[in-house]
């Protein structure tokens, strides 16, 4: 019977792995690609413009939100360009200011001696035009970050496949000089090929910041020059960014009346760009690699991104990095300029390829802007209700119980239970109402209206397990039809962070696990048959572990724990019984298989499953330590800092206040759910990088079944 098993997971898993068929490299495409670089531009005043080149370029490009998170925030700018650069996030030192020629004066040295001194020069073959001479520093942090990165793998990919490099443009001021573009277009040596980044290039203003403004027939002038077939080059348009800098020594209507000034300016630069080159004969790319401080403080924290070429229909963009339409992440310019050219990369990166979705509503995108921003706005404040409702409502609930108010010591912890339900549908009311207070009334309501109706006849089946197995079915479901709720939940993950952007994130995986072993174990008590409750744990593994579905690794493995732990206790198996050897090895086989089969797939729709399986079939052991190291860090910090913490001693003083008091002897009808929880929520916060948080809403919800069971089966005892 074990060989039996074996094999079938065998053949299901070689079946799986033949199926997936890999997409084929993209074909030579020698038709110049001009990247325009407007950094600190804001993608709501852009998407929204009224002016006719914006516009134009809007229906005539792929359009997305981009997620522009790097190494070290949202408004970091030579960070924000590192990371485009290569295709991992990444932390610049702040004081760089990016390429100079090589004859430019720093001091009484050369550009080119000190970039002689940051790298070694045995491996060229030609004098560099144009270079990053803090090179060698880039390097120095790239190896002691926490991410493996190759600073300029964009720009060596295309000078390696013999591509050349421009550079035009820049954000100089009367303070000095700044090109942070040429982190972006830079090779892994610090080169780039030719263009002109010298201040001549702006115009003189002295009624713009810093006297500079950007020059449209200068950078037109330059553009015919260098666009020619197999040229890949970046244009630096710098006046929103100076703009931004000089923000606070400003007016407020002075600043609008320049920003104005600048719209109308970028407006005619694309407007000539448009006339002159079509999709067919350039490929067109506008990117916006920082957020400025207002866009920042109103948590406007996406950025623009579009696609002009013949490639790219017409429409939204998406990517494998975040599988939603109309949203992409700064990772994927890399893979997706690369692919463009045809080139293939040789070198670690993290992004994907960008597509254009066919048929879409360009209209979407900006309810799609409005909900992520309003979540943005409030997922704090509901955040922090909820863990107040979880507080208060314990500590009401003991108290009440202790004064003899049972039936509304019952109420309140139905109502903590209910909490993650209302946060999880909020997304389905209007964006106005996504508030703090909507949601306490909310979670008031279907409380009391949900406890009334379960509490008709508490003898035959506990009212908490209905709510669980509520709240479960909506989670598959949700994950199922693509996770359209949780991504606009108080409780899902941000968009604008990057930490995440499908699957079940670990605040609901944390709270996804003892809702299906409370259902499984309610189940099992109204059917007196074990099957369907092992169905419920089935289907839940399946959801957190299948690449389409949940991809939530941690989560998987806390599952697999806590799940096991059930099952073994609830079929009466002996701990020394061969069966569990045999169950551990298909489980073992299958989790395996899934993971192959992910890191089988392309990279462009692989999960970091996939990824992960790809690091230990290519003995990157100093990666998988660095991921480790990376996850065990963030363990720590939010130990001290969450404040899922306190929830977490909240509940153990609790417990252990009933169990000293002798109230907890009176136990509760199950015990085997409240132990199989503690399993999966102890190996949960093992097992994730934000374990801490899966742990404190896996005994949110947990707990608080414990507690309310415990309560019922002593009013049980009472009324008997």
């Amino acid at each position: 019977m074990v060989r039996e098993y074996i094999w079938f997971a065998l053949i299901i898993g070689w079946l799986v792995q033949f199926c997936s068929v890999p997409l084929n490299a993209a074909g030579p495409d020698e038709r110049p690609i001009l990247v325009i670089v407007a950094d600190k531009m804001d993608s709501q005043e852009f998407y929204h413009s009224q002016l006719p080149s914006v516009q134009r370029l809007i229906r005539e490009s792929a359009c997305a939100l981009m997620n522009v998170r790097s190494g070290s925030g949202y408004t970091n700018t030579n960070s924000g360009y590192l990371t485009i650069g290569a295709g991992s996030r990444s932390v610049a030192p702040g004081v760089l200011n990016g390429a100079y020629p090589v004859d430019h004066m720093l001091g009484r040295i050369t550009a080119a001696d000190f970039w002689s001194w940051s790298t070694p020069r045995e491996d060229l073959t030609e004098d560099p035009n144009m270079v990053v001479p803090e090179i060698g520093w880039l390097y120095t942090k790239a190896e002691t970050a926490d991410r493996s990165s190759v600073p300029g793998l964009l720009g060596r990919t295309f000078r390696q496949n013999g591509w050349k490099t421009i550079l035009i443009g820049n954000v100089d001021s009367s303070a000095g000089s700044n090109r942070p573009a040429g982190l972006l277009l830079m090779d892994d040596r610090g080169i780039i090929d030719e263009g002109n980044i010298s201040s001549a290039m702006n115009e003189m203003d002295l009624m713009f910041p810093y006297g500079y403004r950007f020059s449209i027939s200068k950078t037109q002038r330059e553009m015919d020059k260098y666009l020619a077939p197999r040229h890949l080059v970046v244009v630096e348009f710098g006046d929103f960014s100076r703009l931004d800098s000089f923000r606070e020594e400003m007016s407020p209507e002075q600043y609008v009346r320049l920003k104005k000034d600048v719209w109308k300016r970028f407006d005619r630069f694309l407007g000539e760009v448009l006339n002159q080159y079509s999709r067919e004969t350039v490929n067109l790319i506008l990117i916006t690699p920082t957020l400025s401080r207002e866009s920042y403080n109103n948590k406007r924290w996406l950025t623009p991104l579009v696609i002009r070429a013949k490639a790219y229909a017409p429409g939204l963009l998406r990517s494998g990095t975040t599988r939603w339409s109309g949203l992409v992440a700064n990772l994927d310019i890399l893979p997706t300029i690369s692919r463009m050219a045809g080139l293939e990369i040789t070198g670690p990166y993290a992004g994907r390829m960008m597509e254009s979705v066919a048929g879409a509503d360009l209209s979407t995108l900006d309810d799609l802007h409005r909900r992520i921003n309003r979540i943005l706005i409030q997922q704090r404040g509901l955040i922090d209700w909820y863990l107040g409702i979880i507080s208060l409502g314990w500590i009401v609930a003991a108290a009440s119980w202790f004064l003899g108010k049972r039936y509304w010591a019952r109420q309140c912890l139905f109502w903590v239970g209910s909490a993650p339900l209302v946060l999880l549908i909020l997304p389905l009311l209007p964006e106005t109402v996504w508030t703090p207070w909507v949601f306490a009334v909310l979670t008031g309501i279907v409380g009391l209206t949900g406890f009334s109706l379960v509490n008709v006849r508490p003898q035959l089946v506990n009212g908490y397990m209905i709510l669980a197995g509520l709240l479960w079915l909506v989670l598959t479901i949700d994950q199922v039809t693509g996770w359209n709720l949780i991504r606009f939940s108080g409780l899902g993950y941000s968009a604008a962070s990057g930490s995440r952007y499908y699957g079940i994130g670990n605040e609901f995986m944390g709270i996804y696990l003892p809702t299906a072993l409370i259902s499984a174990g309610c189940l099992q008590s109204r059917w007196g048959k074990k099957w369907p409750g092992l169905m419920i744990l089935a289907v839940t593994l399946f959801i957190l572990g299948w690449p389409k579905f949940g991809i939530n690794f941690g989560g998987t493995l806390a599952a697999v724990i806590g799940f096991l732990y059930y099952g073994i206790c609830s079929l009466g198996i002996n701990f020394r019984d061969r069966r569990i050897g045999v169950i551990t090895v298909v489980g073992t086989i299958l989790a395996l298989g899934a993971g192959l089969w992910d890191a089988s797939r392309p990279p462009e729709v692989q999960t970091h499953v996939g990824i992960f399986f790809n690091l230990i079939l290519d003995n990157n052991f100093k990666e998988i330590s660095m991921v480790i190291l990376r996850k065990l860090a963030m363990n720590l910090k939010l130990l001290m800092y969450s404040p899922w913490t306190r929830i977490i001693l909240l509940a153990l003083g609790l417990w252990g206040f009933l169990s000293l008091t002798g109230r907890s002897q009176r136990g509760i009808r199950n015990p085997l759910i409240w132990s199989s929880i503690l399993v999966s929520g102890i190996a949960a916060g093992l097992l994730n990088d934000s374990g801490v948080v899966a742990f404190g809403t896996c005994l949110a919800f947990g707990f608080t079944y414990y507690f309310y069971d415990w309560m019922e089966s002593d009013q049980l005892t009472v009324d008997s």
